[in-house]
C-alpha cells in the first residue's frame, strides 16, 4: 500500500511569504506555465533574532544550472561563459580569467620575480652591505663591511681561514692555506698554543705563569711531602694507660696498644640477704629497681577461705579444706565436673517453667515443632514456608482443622507444586498433619468460595466460563466502552465520561489526523496550497 505525502505548493513561480508557512514547513513554486523553468523549493526558518525567514533550498531552477546533460538549457561548462556555472573539463581544468589579487603558492614555474628585491645589511648594527635578487639565478657573493668598535678587534672563537683588509672580513676560497690571512686587533677565546699565561697564578706560595718550571718547598721530585708531628701509624703507645669501669660494679686493666685487654667486672652487693623467699602459706614480695636489680624482699600470708555470691545478693564463705558444690535443677540444668572444670548446661528434654525470652535467633533442628499455646503472636510481617523446597516438590500454604459434627475436616490455601497455581479449599478429610502435598482428589476436597471486593487490574482470563447476561454496556468509569456496538474499521476515540465514539473507516493511503476542530479522522497527507 502506497502513501502519498504532499507538501504545500503553488502553480506560479513566486515563493511563499513567511506568513504562509510554519517553521520547518516546505513549499514548492512549480512555475507550471513555464514548464518549471523557474521552479524553486522553499523552507521556512528563523534568523538570529527569532524572526521567520523563508529560504530557497533547491528546485528545477537550480538543477538546470548544474545538470551537464540538460538538452534544452545551457549546461555548466569549463569554458568562460557569461552567467553560467564553471565545470571542470576531462582533464580537471577550468578556463577562466583571474581578476584582483592572487594569494597562495603557484604550482607551475616562473623565470624570475616581477620585481627584483635588494637585501641591505645596516641600521644599528656593525655590519653593512647589500645585494640584489630577482630569482633568475643563485645568490651572488655577498661582501659585508664591519664598522664600529668591532672593526678593529675580534671577540670569541675564530675558526676557518679568514683575512681582514681595511675593515672588510672575507672568507678565503677553498684551497687557500690561510697563510696570507691577517688579523687586526686583539684575539680572545681559546688558542691552540701559548708560551705563558696572560695572568700568573700562585701555587703553594710560588708564582706560576707557565713560562718555566717552579720548585715547591718540602716536595721532592717523586711528589712526596716531608711531614712533622704525630706519626700516621705506630705499634704501641708511648705511655700505657689504665682503663677503669665503675658504677653498679668495678673493674680495670692497663692498655698500651700492643694487644687486646680483658677487664674483670664485679657487681656491687645490693644489700638483699641471699636465700629463698616464700613458703606454702606465704607468697614472696620482691622490689626491683629500674636497672632490673632486686633491692628488697618480704612475704605475705596466703588467704585460706573463698567468698562466693549469687545475682540475688546471697553470699557464702568457703573455708580452706571445704568442698564447693554446684547443684543441678531438675529437668532444667545439668552439671558435670572433670579435670578441674565445671560444665553447666541444659538437661536432656528440659521443662522450663515461667516465661522464656530468647534475645537471639532460635533454630529448631528437629522434625516436629508443636506449639500448644492458645495465642501465637508473630512480629514478622512475612512468614516464610518451605525453606528447603529447592526442587519445587512441596505444596506451600497453610491449613486449619475443624469438625462438622461427624468428621475431622481441613481447609486452607496452598500453592500446588505441580502447576504453580494457588488453590482455596475446604472439607477435605485427608490427614494433613504431616503431609507435604494436598490431594485435590481426596475425600471431601472442595473448592472454597471467596467473598471479597477486587480492586486494581485483573490480569489473566476467566477459565471455564464467560461474562454474559449484563443488563447494559459497562460504563467508561468502570473500565468499559459505554457502547454495545462500534463502527466497522473505525478507530475508537475518547469522549470524556461519555461512551467511546468511532471515526469513519479510512481508505488506502490515508492517515489519522486532526481536522480544524481537533477531531481525528482519516485523511490524505496534503500540505495544501499558497
Amino acid at each position: 500500500m502506497a502513501t502519498v505525502i504532499q507538501i504545500k505548493r503553488s502553480a506560479g513561480n513566486t515563493g511563499p511569504t513567511a506568513a504562509q508557512l510554519s517553521e520547518g514547513e516546505m513549499a514548492y513554486a512549480q512555475d507550471a506555465s513555464n514548464d518549471g523553468t523557474s521552479a524553486k523549493l522553499y523552507i521556512e526558518s528563523v534568523d538570529s533574532a527569532g524572526a521567520a525567514d523563508v529560504h530557497a533550498v533547491g528546485g528545477k531552477f537550480y538543477t538546470d544550472l548544474t545538470d551537464a546533460n540538460a538538452a534544452d538549457l545551457a549546461a555548466a561548462t569549463a569554458a568562460p561563459t557569461a552567467n553560467e556555472l564553471a565545470r571542470r573539463d576531462a582533464n580537471g581544468a577550468i578556463s577562466a580569467d583571474l581578476t584582483g589579487n592572487v594569494t597562495g603558492n603557484v604550482s607551475g614555474t616562473a623565470a624570475s620575480w616581477a620585481t627584483a628585491r635588494t637585501i641591505t645589511f645596516g641600521g644599528a648594527g656593525d655590519v653593512s652591505g647589500s645585494f640584489t635578487l630577482d630569482g633568475s639565478s643563485d645568490t651572488p657573493v655577498i661582501e659585508l663591511e664591519v664598522t664600529g668598535a668591532e672593526a678593529t678587534s675580534l671577540t670569541g672563537d675564530v675558526t676557518g681561514d679568514v683575512y681582514s683588509e681595511d675593515g672588510l672580513v672575507k672568507i678565503l676560497e677553498n684551497g687557500t692555506d690561510g697563510s696570507d690571512a691577517v688579523f687586526i686587533g686583539d684575539v680572545t677565546g681559546n688558542a691552540d698554543t701559548a708560551t705563558a699565561l696572560e695572568t700568573a697564578r700562585t701555587i703553594g706560595g710560588v708564582s706560576f705563569d707557565g713560562s718555566a718550571n717552579i720548585d715547591l718547598a718540602g716536595v721532592n721530585t717523586a711528589g712526596n711531602q716531608d711531614t712533622s708531628g704525630n706519626a700516621a701509624t705506630a705499634t704501641a703507645l708511648e705511655t700505657a694507660r689504665t682503663i677503669e669501669i665503675s658504677g653498679a660494679g668495678a673493674g680495670s686493666a692497663s692498655f698500651d696498644g700492643t694487644g687486646n685487654i680483658d677487664i674483670d667486672y664485679t657487681l656491687n652487693d645490693s644489700g638483699v640477704t641471699a636465700g629463698q623467699v616464700g613458703s606454702t602459706t606465704e607468697v614472696p614480695i620482691i622490689t626491683v629497681d629500674a636497672k632490673g636489680l632486686v633491692t628488697a624482699t618480704s612475704t605475705a600470708t596466703i588467704a585460706t577461705s573463698l567468698d562466693i555470691a549469687d545475682t540475688a545478693g546471697n553470699t557464702d564463705t568457703v573455708a580452706g579444706g571445704e568442698t564447693l558444690t554446684f547443684s543441678e535443677t531438675n529437668n532444667e540444668t545439668s552439671v558435670t565436673i572433670s579435670n578441674n572444670e565445671v560444665t553447666v548446661g541444659l538437661a536432656n528434654s528440659p521443662t522450663l517453667s515461667g516465661d522464656v525470652t530468647i534475645s537471639g535467633g532460635l533454630t529448631v533442628a528437629g522434625t516436629t515443632t508443636t506449639v500448644n499455646s492458645t495465642d501465637m503472636d508473630v512480629a514478622d510481617s512475612l512468614v516464610r514456608f518451605a525453606r528447603d523446597n529447592g526442587a519445587d516438590a512441596l505444596d506451600i500454604g497453610f491449613v486449619g482443622k475443624y469438625n462438622d459434627g461427624s468428621n475431622d475436616l481441613s481447609a486452607g490455601l496452598f500453592r500446588d507444586a505441580s502447576d504453580g497455581k494457588f488453590n482455596l479449599f475446604i472439607d477435605t478429610q485427608e490427614d494433613l498433619s504431616t503431609a507435604t502435598t494436598v490431594n485435590k482428589l481426596g475425600t471431601g476436597y472442595s473448592v472454597a468460595t471467596m467473598v471479597a471486593n477486587l480492586e486494581g487490574d485483573v490480569i489473566g482470563s476467566l477459565s471455564g466460563g464467560t461474562v454474559s447476561g449484563l443488563s447494559a454496556a459497562i460504563n467508561v468509569a468502570d473500565g468499559g466502552t459505554g457502547s454495545a456496538t462500534h463502527t466497522a474499521n473505525g478507530v475508537l476515540l475518547g469522549n470524556g465520561a461519555g461512551a467511546l465514539v468511532a471515526t469513519a473507516a479510512g481508505t488506502e493511503g490515508q492517515v489519522l489526523m486532526a481536522d480544524a476542530n481537533g477531531l481525528p479522522s482519516f485523511q490524505p497527507i496534503d500540505g495544501g496550497t499558497f
